[in-house]
């Protein structure tokens, strides 16, 4: 019983001492603080969160595309999001069938984008500078009709139109 009763004190004791008042203020500026938070960075993102990953002109560049677009698996969703264009590919795997795929990133990997260029019909691509398809464009006469830090809108150009 004296257990009991020494518990039952201890609990009254922190009961009386929780301040309620302070508690409920203390509460009230956290919720203002964060409140405010989300509104100063909705008014002005910060860059390094990268909400707005693709420029304004490299979305009016995809939207002009004069045909269809080529894009990496990884970065459909970009064009989906921002620009509201069909896209080549996206990493929704389910709607892709698996040698698609396959297909897909042995081009990518290797540059020779010209098989895929005709088979389906792609007449620009979006891709960051890095990729070897984006090299291999640039060096075959494609031309650079946006681009920003992270991406690249390639057309072609009169020595590629020959090719797909």
């Amino acid at each position: 019983i004296s257990r009991t009763v020494r518990w039952t004190a201890a609990l009254e004791s922190r009961r009386s001492a929780a301040r309620p008042a302070l508690n409920a203020v203390l509460l009230a500026g956290a919720v203002f603080a964060a409140a405010l938070t989300v509104v100063v960075r909705w008014a002005e993102p910060a860059e390094r969160l990268q909400w707005n990953p693709v420029s304004p002109a490299v979305v009016q560049a995809i939207r002009g595309c004069p045909g269809k677009l080529y894009n990496r698996y990884d970065d459909g969703g970009y064009v989906i999001w921002f620009a509201r264009v069909p896209v080549y590919a996206d990493s929704r795997q389910d709607p892709y069938p698996l040698d698609f795929l396959q297909e897909h990133l042995r081009h990518e990997r290797s540059g020779t984008y010209l098989p895929v260029f005709t088979k389906y019909n792609l007449r620009c691509a979006f891709l960051p500078p890095t990729s070897p398809t984006a090299e291999r464009m640039l060096e075959d006469g494609w031309h650079v009709a946006a681009a920003d830090t992270r991406w690249l809108v390639l057309y072609p150009g009169p020595a590629a139109l020959a090719g797909p």
